[in-house]
């Protein structure tokens, strides 16, 4: 006898029952025109986000705006689905299922009640998508008028003012003279430096406050622009070998005046003047001094005020953002006066090394004799004064540039910031140092503390987008260029800046010509390179051609014939053979001088750009030969910045000599290690285009999120 039957259980749906569920589902959105309404809301939500990145780059508005309107899409599609699938299934709809065989119930309209049909009409549909736009707009309008007005035009507020912080605004000069603006302008420096050295306080650097020299200001707008709650005014009447200062300090907060006084000496006096000065202000924001910053508070710099006068004027030339040699070839003369004069100035022997090292670094003059004469200076400042500070900065910068010594320079530089733990100066080159370290949280860390220092430094803001961005760390690279860019939206350099986080992050080239063009040009480096990335990556040859061109000095910086061999590689991805043979070769004699000189033993560059000159013009054990000298002189493990740097080229440079499985592993490498490759470099950049056709080199692009 056969066992009984068993029945379905009552809620279990035999797998053909499921399987024509299913077909008829998909017919009704086939019917319902689903498909079509999809498309077109995506098409309608990528031009309306097109508009959203337009408006947000244009208004300077945080870039977090434009997530939030990707939210606002995804709220609305299913909204939009769902109103298509019911009117598209009504009597006299799209897709009348009344005139259309084979209804079913599985998704029809009788499962839709009165009340849902009244509610996803297209009406109601258009006008939630109008209000989410609406309410885009409105929260894009209350950033404009309240984030702005709340910051005195400045942007975001990046952080609340401590009790004991302080902004010294320059000092008035009041001399008929106007060769005494320069005294003037050294009584301040001064104070803030004695300031600087007080770690109680907080005290904003001199190149944020000198932009309201002779200007009509508001206090509390400047105590917030600044992140302050106090301010020091004063001036300076110099006459023959008299000098009056006056000063006072005041609580930005509630205008309240809290020390004021006036000092009446001898010329010769001028430095216990400021002293005395600094020691109010200390007093009255009752800041705790040690014995160590007492003593230094107390120090005279030097005898000679002939001597004092030189040393406040190479200050002052090269003070102020960018970089131009002249300031600094016209401070050495200077300091070399002084301490012609007094050969006792610690503190002139300390800024004429720094100086040098100046000159040393950007190409001026990298010879051996300019880096003995740094050095020269460093112990000469240390032999005066053994715990100078600025002498350790000094002595920091020279071994971060003569040698990539960044532990020994690290060392130096964290013994500066001890004794001036408010110089902006020593943060931005720890900055610097750290991130050569590999050490990159904690370079972000120094240059953020360096821009609350001196919120008005376009280089520190500069290099904290720019180091957030090598570290891949692009939600914070985004945060500083905001900021920056609300400081200050016509600024060429942060425009440049976020050009280049629109190319290396998203691959958005007419993002970044936009914010380009937005701009005056300038002539600074990191806008030339911006300016020729975007016109190359937007294969405008003849676009990059004219930056290389203009500003062919910017890009020799890193080694003379950079800007020859960057034209030749232009040239061969516009497919101008010739022309890039002729370019290219002027680069490679160019370089090959270079390589000879005895500086190249310990700078990198010229051998790894003439490697990958001799790699275009086919000499590929000439190009290896290059690229192995660059690996020994630095290394990945000695320097993480340009280390990886020359990492990079040489990979498409062993790619172009035929050594694709070596460049293939040093690619997928370097596409997870802070400053290498990102995807949109290698998908975008015309360089690459001789490789494009290996499909292990697209897989590796497609790897990349």
């Amino acid at each position: 006898m056969e066992p009984p039957m068993l029945a379905d259980p009552p809620n279990r749906v035999h797998l053909p029952q499921r399987m024509r569920d299913l077909k008829r589902l998909v017919g009704e959105i086939h019917r319902r025109s689903l498909w079509q309404v999809l498309g077109i809301y995506l098409v309608g939500a990528w031009v309306a986000y097109e508009v959203i990145q337009s408006l947000t780059e244009g208004l300077a508005l945080p870039g977090w705006l434009p997530g939030f309107a990707v939210v606002l899409f995804i709220i609305g599609l299913p909204i939009v689905l769902a109103t298509a699938f019911v009117q598209h299934g009504l009597p006299g709809g799209a897709a009348d299922p009344t005139l259309l065989p084979g209804r079913d119930e599985v998704a029809g309209e009788r499962q839709v009640g009165p009340g849902l049909r009244r509610l996803l009409t297209w009406r109601n549909a258009i006008t939630g998508g109008v209000a989410a736009f609406a309410l885009w707009g409105v929260i894009a309008a209350g950033w404009v008028v309240l984030g702005r007005s709340l910051t005195g035009g400045a942007g975001p507020v990046e952080a609340a003012a401590p009790d004991k912080s302080v902004a010294v605004l320059p000092f008035e000069s009041l001399s008929a003279d106007e060769e005494n603006l320069y005294f003037a302008r050294g009584v301040h420096e001064d104070i803030l430096t004695y300031l600087s050295r007080v770690r109680d306080l907080r005290v904003i650097s001199r190149s944020s406050v000198m932009g309201y020299a002779g200007q009509p200001i508001n206090l509390v707008d400047v105590a917030r622009e600044l992140g302050v709650a106090h301010i020091v005014e004063g001036s300076v009447r110099r006459e023959g070998n008299r000098v009056r200062v006056s000063a006072q300090l005041i609580d930005a907060r509630t205008d309240e005046h809290l020390w004021a006084d006036n000092f009446d000496r001898d010329l010769a006096d001028v430095f216990a003047i400021q002293t005395a000065i600094a020691q109010e202000i200390v007093a009255a924001l009752e800041a705790n001094l040690t014995p160590d910053e007492e003593r230094r508070l107390a120090k005279q710099p030097t005898d000679d005020i002939d001597a004092y006068d030189l040393y406040v004027r190479a200050r002052e030339t090269i003070s102020g953002s960018g970089l131009a040699l002249s300031k600094d070839e016209a401070a050495e003369e200077l300091l070399e006066q002084a301490v012609a004069i007094d050969p006792e100035f610690a503190r002139a022997w300390a800024l004429l090394a720094k100086v040098r090292g100046d000159v040393y670094w950007f190409a001026a003059d990298r010879s051996p004799e300019r880096l003995a004469a740094i050095k020269a200076a460093t112990d000469r400042a240390f032999a005066l004064e053994p715990d100078l500070p600025e002498a350790r900065l000094a002595l920091g910068t020279y071994y971060y540039r003569g040698f990539y010594d960044y532990e020994r320079a690290l060392e130096q530089l964290e013994l500066a910031h001890d004794a001036l733990p408010n110089s902006a100066d020593v943060l931005y080159f720890m900055g610097l140092t750290l991130r050569r370290l590999g050490r990159w949280d904690e370079s972000v860390a120094a240059f953020e503390e360096a821009t609350l220092l001196d919120p008005g430094n376009v280089g520190t803001r500069a290099e904290l987008i720019n180091t957030a961005r090598d570290a891949r760390d692009y939600e914070m690279a985004w945060e500083a260029s905001d900021r920056a860019y609300g400081r200050d939206p016509d600024n060429s350099v942060f425009a440049a800046h976020r050009a280049m986080l629109y190319l290396y992050h998203k691959g958005a080239v007419d993002s970044a010509r936009a914010t380009l063009a937005r701009v005056a040009p300038v002539d600074e480096q990191f806008y030339a390179r911006a300016r020729w990335l975007a016109a190359l990556w937007g294969r405008d040859y003849d676009g990059a051609l004219e930056v290389l061109e203009q500003y062919g000095h910017q890009f020799d910086w890193l080694t003379p014939g950079a800007a020859d061999w960057l034209a030749g590689e232009t040239l061969v991805a516009a497919g101008a053979e010739a022309r890039a043979r002729d370019r290219l070769s002027r680069a490679r004699a160019t370089l090959e001088a270079e390589t000879q000189k005895p500086y190249a033993d310990n700078y990198v560059w010229p051998h790894v750009v003439l490697g990958r000159v001799y790699g275009w013009l086919g000499e590929g054990e000439k190009a290896l030969e290059s690229c192995r000298r660059a690996a020994s002189i630095l290394p990945e493990s000695k320097d993480k910045v340009h280390g990886v740097g020359a990492s990079s080229w040489c990979a498409l440079t062993r790619a172009l000599v035929g050594e694709r499985d070596a460049a293939l592993a040093e690619i997928e490498r370097l596409l997870q290690t802070p400053a290498g490759f990102t995807r949109a470099e290698l998908a975008l950049e015309p360089t690459w285009d001789f490789f494009r056709d290996d499909p292990r080199f697209q897989a590796l692009i497609r790897s990349v999120e």
